[in-house]
């Protein structure tokens, strides 16, 4: 019999991971240390971003050397994605890093020889600045030091100093003076420790002695040689400036450069964790960065890393512009370092997995059908590299540690440790047996229950249910994973606790598990449900704590209170706001784009007659009128009527009611049971939370069913077009204006502002010709339905303005004043304002006409008759001068 174990190139069983899947980036300083740096070398995929992400970091290093600015490298990724495993590989091919046993860094380390072409390069540059390569590496923490500290801390550290600034500044004077390595010599003979004695350099007289055998003319004994560098290098915790930080920077690289600054690479690892929404401390960060990036030549590369891009929040935000060249690690290189490390078969084997699993094709493909995450064609390619973990399954973990995760980074363990310990569980059984999803339970259930997302008294429970039985605590570990996933917007990957999803996730053994499994997990969870242990809600199970049942006894209580009618008006309005939300509320009609109000009306009622389109909302839900007595009211209005209508349909009435219903109890329960202070109670409040988001995202889609099946028409029975209700509505709209504006089309002109301003230019006469109107202005029909309305006693404009406006005429604003001008100006009526005599271009000013009156002049000369009038008065005249001159 093959087992799993014999299928791998690293047998799972004989094989360890030295660092237990967790990279941490520091010095190796004893024996274990160096086995797992040789490990994390040696197991270096260099392949996808982890490939480009090191030859742009190496490329830009190269190409600003001298320049002004070094910019500075930002590598992000969620947690397992290997950031540290990158950047620490960075750090020890950068300095290609000798081992006790002479090995190098480079040497153990399987890259592309473009990157080793990068790296001799830089090399190279190392040599003609006299100094070779040097790299630091540490991670920033939040214990309460200042940046400024922490940094140089691990800068010190790299360089073999203290860690401290003020021991360190001993330090680096000694070496200047030439006497550090005497004075080590001295320390380590007198069976001292240099740093240690470095660290208390004040109170030492070991050390002092030391200098005092280097230097004997420094001082006339220890004891003033403790107050002379008490007095040179005070022990105190003063913060350094940005600029005493690079100072000092300076001088240490120059001290591990033999008195020059050598091709530096400086890696702050978890920056992110450090800045943790601080702003303060983001844009303590920005001045560091930038001042390393300035004012050192070019020499010095500072890489940092945190679990987002800089775009993820404002905070980090401030900091972009410092980092310019980025890296940025996704799920494809995960997979990538995961098939190759743990995951890689002997080639020999690959034929004999491939025709097991081809076997047990349909036991693999029925795999959560219906979710997000269910098997796909593009998996079939996958399934024997990703074996035995099954692709649905790696999908379902990732989405679990992604919940698990947020904001906790650092305290779960990678996928590469848990996809190894994973192998190891299932190494023994034959091919063909995979590993459960449930078994991400048993590896993390510790560290769930400490990041607060496991209570203590629902791990116990899970524990001694499988203690008796084990398929009960595969079950009961397994529901409270889904429990941990989204069940609402984008987040939601339709994975949930039913009998169906669970037996997909625990099969085993694909060839015999399946049918069996199918018998024995719904019994299980029939039992778990009638003993307490967990909560049936429709086809779903949750896990049930003492809280739990509190919030869920004040559902039932709550739900059994919800009325009929309750439930009908929270039903009703939803649907009306919906419809609201669909209604435009206003069209333009015609070329002049007059806008026209819509007015809905949810009464059984008629519309009441006014100026707005109505429309009017029917619906079989209150009103019980179906589609066919909808048709026929419709029809009964006529093919004149300016009325829209809407019909809601009656679907899914039992499955709405529900589910409103559900989500009025959940709600209730929410804002009477408060917010609980202890774990279990907040947990509870988080379930009913789900269970209201799930409630209400049902209700929105029964909204959304009934809406996208609204019938509309018009009055007469057309249906107007368009694919949506909005379309539908707003086409139908266009028809109503017609038919409640019939004389609309006399005055639908783009042209009739030209009238007015001709009107204002001294032009009335000949001002409609702007309209291709050449008659008498008073026939135009327009003028003359506004004249119609102008008597000879006086009318006020406002009456005028209504008249024309409004139904059946409808006309734009623009043609009244336009036509009021031009009636002005040619004499036909007059206008007063306010009392007072008013001029055409006062009346044409008025925004509102209230305060004009119009009157109609009784007898109106024409321009061209008095012309002739003129004539004739000038030749009586001529003729009267000739009599009398007779």
């Amino acid at each position: 019999m093959t087992t799993n174990n014999d299928l791998f190139i690293r047998p799972p069983l004989s094989f360890e991971i030295p660092n237990d899947g967790v990279t941490n980036v520091d010095r190796p300083e004893d024996s274990n240390q160096w086995d797992v740096l040789k490990y994390e070398l040696e197991s270096f995929v260099c392949e996808g971003e982890y490939e480009h992400g090191l030859q742009r970091i190496l490329d830009s290093y190269t190409g600003h050397r001298n320049r002004t600015t070094q910019p500075a490298v930002w590598v992000s990724g969620f947690y397992g994605s290997g950031k540290s495993h990158l950047v620490r590989v960075l750090q020890h091919l950068w300095a290609d890093t000798k081992f006790p046993n002479g090995a190098t860094a480079r040497g153990l380390t399987n890259i592309p020889q473009g990157l080793q072409d990068q790296l001799t390069e830089l090399t190279t540059l190392g040599r003609r600045d006299g100094a070779a390569p040097w790299a630091a590496a540490g991670a920033l923490d939040r214990s309460g030091d200042t940046l400024s500290s922490v940094f140089l801390s691990i800068v010190l550290g790299a360089a073999g100093l203290p860690t401290r600034v003020a021991p360190a500044q001993v330090a680096l004077w000694l070496a200047g003076n030439g006497r550090l390595d005497d004075v080590r010599d001295y320390v380590t003979a007198n069976g001292g420790d240099l740093v240690e004695e470095l660290g208390e350099y004040n109170l030492s007289t070991l050390l002092a002695n030391a200098i005092l055998a280097a230097d004997p003319a420094f001082a006339s004994s220890a004891r003033d040689v403790r107050a002379a560098l008490r007095n040179q290098f005070p022990p105190d915790t003063r913060s350094l400036s940005t600029d005493e930080t690079i100072a000092l920077l300076k001088k240490i690289l120059e001290y591990v450069g033999d008195g020059q600054i050598p091709p530096s690479l400086i890696v702050l690892d978890e920056v992110q964790q450090y800045i943790s929404g601080d702003g303060g401390r983001a844009m303590e960060v920005q001045n560091l960065v930038e001042s390393v990036s300035r004012e050192l030549n070019g020499r010095v590369l500072l890489v940092a890393t945190g679990q987002q891009e800089l775009t993820a929040d404002s905070t980090l935000q401030k900091i972009q512009d410092r980092f310019t060249v980025k890296v940025v690690l996704k799920n494809q290189d995960v997979d990538a370092v995961v098939r190759r490390v743990l995951l890689s078969k002997e080639p020999a084997k690959k034929p004999g997995l491939d025709s097991a699993l081809s076997l047990v094709a349909g036991q693999i493909s029925r795999q959560l059908i219906g979710s997000k995450i269910q098997h796909t064609a593009p998996d079939d390619k996958d399934l024997a590299e990703d074996y035995p973990v099954l692709p649905v399954r790696r999908r379902f973990w990732e989405s679990v540690l992604r919940q698990a995760d947020a904001g906790r980074a650092g305290q779960l363990r990678s996928q590469l440790r848990i996809v190894h310990e994973a192998n190891r569980k299932v190494a023994p059984r034959p091919v063909g047996t995979v590993v459960g999803a449930d078994f991400l339970y048993s590896q993390k259930n510790d560290d769930l229950n400490g990041a607060g997302l496991l209570l203590k008294e629902t791990q116990t429970l899970i524990h001694e249910h499988g203690q008796k039985d084990p398929l009960r605590g595969r079950i009961l570990g397994l529901i409270h994973l889904i429990g941990l996933l989204p069940t609402s917007d984008h987040g939601d990957i339709g994975v949930r606790a039913t009998a169906d999803h669970l037996v997909d996730l625990l099969v085993e053994d694909l060839a015999h598990d399946g049918d069996r499994l199918r018998q024995q997990v719904p019994v299980a969870l029939g039992a778990l449900a009638d003993e307490g242990v967990l909560q049936q809600d429709g086809e779903e199970y949750r896990l049930q704590t003492k809280a739990g049942r509190e919030w869920d006894e004040a559902l039932r209580r709550h739900h059994a209170q919800v009325t009929d009618s309750e439930v009908s008006t929270e039903r009703d309005s939803l649907l009306l706001a919906e419809v609201n939300r669909a209604l435009p509320a206003t069209i333009q009609q015609g070329r002049a784009k007059e806008s026209r109000k819509l007015a809905l009306h949810a009464d059984a009622s008629l519309p009441p007659a006014s100026d707005a389109i109505p429309v009017w909302l029917r619906s079989e839900w209150d009103e019980g009128i179906t589609a066919k007595q909808f048709e026929e009211a419709a029809r009964s209005l006529g093919v004149e009527s300016p009325i829209v209508l809407i019909h809601l349909p009656r679907v899914q009435a039992p499955a709405f009611v529900a589910a409103v219903r559900n989500r009025i109890a959940a709600q209730r329960v929410i804002d009477q049971q408060g917010i609980p202070q202890d774990d279990e109670g907040k947990q509870a409040r988080s379930a009913m939370q789900t269970r209201l988001n799930r409630a209400t995202d049902q209700v929105n889609g029964h909204v959304r069913d009934v809406i996208s099946k609204a019938n509309v028409l018009l009055g007469g029975g057309t249906a107007p077009n368009g694919l949506s209700l909005r379309e539908r509505i707003e086409a139908g709209a266009q028809s109503a204006a017609t038919r409640l504006f019939p004389r609309f089309s006399e005055a639908d002109d783009t042209r009739w502002s030209m009238v007015r301003d001709r009107v204002k230019n001294g032009s009335a006469a000949d001002a409609l010709k702007a309209l291709q109107f050449d008659a008498d202005p008073e026939q135009h029909p327009v003028v003359k339905e506004i004249l119609s309305h102008v008597g000879p006693v006086g009318t006020s404009a406002s009456d005028v303005e209504k008249a024309v406006t409004s139904k059946p005429l409808g006309w734009p604003r623009d043609a009244l004043m336009a036509s009021l001008g031009v009636l002005l100006d040619t004499g036909v009526i007059r206008a007063t304002l306010n009392g007072s005599d008013a001029t055409t271009a006062d009346v044409l000013k008025q925004t509102r006409l209230g305060n004009v009156q119009l009157r109609r002049e009784v007898t109106v000369l024409k321009p061209q008759f008095t012309d002739e009038v003129a004539g004739a008065v000038a030749g009586m005249v001529v003729g009267r001068d000739r009599m009398e001159g007779v």
